[in-house]
């Protein structure tokens, strides 16, 4: 008994060891996977790719191990990184927008001039504004859209979003963010979802027209009053649209899911401004002060040399980096243009004695417009002397 018991245990490790031939998949059409099992895990392979592994013949690919729940929660507490299947958010209209009180203005007007059009008996008008009002309608519909912000494809931590901004009058503004805010505010694409397709835009802006002329017609042959009354509606509507222009952004988009507060110390407001009009150079306005201010709030000074806010010399590197040890130790009255001028000064008496010394000799010739900020890109010219077109 014991050693039937025995061939049996090596009759099954041997039929464990050399399986037997895969299932017969047909015509080789139908994709078929079969999964083998083993101790040290499960593997997938397609039988229609080649011979099982196991048995010694053709790998067909890479054959890779199942991950365990247990390598998934390692993974997963190691680098929590999931993927963002959230919809792109969308900045809607504010519901008072001047644009919805317009058009529900709009709407009670073209309600009046059918109104007076039936008083007056005047079939040609209620035909007229019928067709205006539904081209608008149609036209509208054709060009809704909403703004939709980029986001991020991950849930991975990064670090702060924090931006800053040159503004052409040489002001900094600082915005300390969330990487999810700087995306959807500043270092996203800005694109717009339209609610028709492209294919159907022309359809709906073709009926549109076809309707404007057809109404157009019409109101050449409305009666006198009529023709008056709905060319001063539509021209005090026109004013109306001109003049929304005018009003600031804010009114219009609602977007009350950012929050802003100033957070600026109380010794960087007013950069814009003499602070102190006792001291000549630290408390005169100033590019160099108002840079100070933002290299201090940030305490970094590489977006200065990447964004070309200061000049790319020697000497602004030396006060540059000068600006950055003073604002890693938190000295807020650190003097910036003091230490600005006399660096420049330095330097230019170091070039002046080395060009007294070394006359007879070739020196380098110190370019005084490299000392201007911000940094222009000149486009190189051909040997005619003229711009090359080929390279715009």
């Amino acid at each position: 008994m014991g050693e039937g018991g025995g061939r049996n245990r090596g009759q099954r490790r041997g039929s464990r060891m050399t399986p037997g031939p895969l299932p017969d998949v047909g015509d080789g059409k139908d994709k078929e996977k079969v999964t083998k099992t083993e101790q040290g895990g499960d593997s997938t392979f397609d039988v229609n790719r080649g011979t099982d592994p196991e048995t010694g013949g053709i790998k067909p690919g890479v054959v890779r191990r199942r991950e365990t729940v247990s390598e998934k929660m390692t993974d997963y507490l190691a680098n929590p990184t999931l993927v963002n299947t959230a919809q792109r958010p969308a900045v809607p209209a504010t519901l008072y927008s001047p644009v919805h009180v317009l058009s529900f203005l709009s709407f009670l007007l073209s309600l009046a001039l059918v109104g007076t059009a039936v008083y007056w008996k005047d079939g040609t008008a209620i035909v007229a504004v019928g067709a205006i009002s539904v081209a608008s309608s149609v036209i509208g519909y054709a060009s809704w859209w909403q703004p939709m912000l980029m986001n991020r494809s991950h849930t991975n931590q990064v670090p702060r979003g924090d931006v800053v901004i040159r503004t052409r009058e040489g002001a900094f503004v600082l915005i300390r963010c969330t990487e999810e805010v700087a995306r959807e505010l500043y270092s996203g694409t800005e694109e717009c979802m339209y609610y028709v397709s492209e294919k159907s835009y022309p359809a709906y802006m073709g009926i549109g027209t076809v309707l404007l002329m057809i109404s157009v017609v019409l109101l050449g042959n409305c009666n006198w009053n009529s023709q008056v009354f709905i060319g001063a509606s539509y021209i005090t509507l026109n004013g109306l649209y001109w003049a929304m222009g005018l009003l600031p952004r804010e009114n219009f988009w609602d977007m009350s899911r950012y929050k802003c507060v100033d957070v600026t110390p109380e010794d960087a407001k007013n950069a814009h401004t003499t602070t102190n009009p006792e001291d000549q150079r630290e408390g005169a306005k100033s590019y160099t002060r108002t840079l100070w201010y933002a290299i201090r709030e940030t305490g970094k000074t590489a977006w200065v040399e990447r964004s070309g806010a200061a000049p790319g010399t020697k000497q602004w590197r030396e006060w540059l980096r000068e600006a950055h040890r003073a604002a890693r130790k938190k000295q807020r009255n650190w003097p910036s243009v003091q230490r600005k001028d006399e660096i420049m000064k330095s330097s230019l008496a170091e070039d002046r004695d080395g060009i007294d010394s070394d006359a007879e000799t070739d020196v380098e010739v110190v370019d005084m417009a490299e000392q201007h900020a911000p940094l222009l890109e000149v486009q190189p010219r051909t040997m005619s002397g003229r711009l090359d077109a080929s390279s715009f």
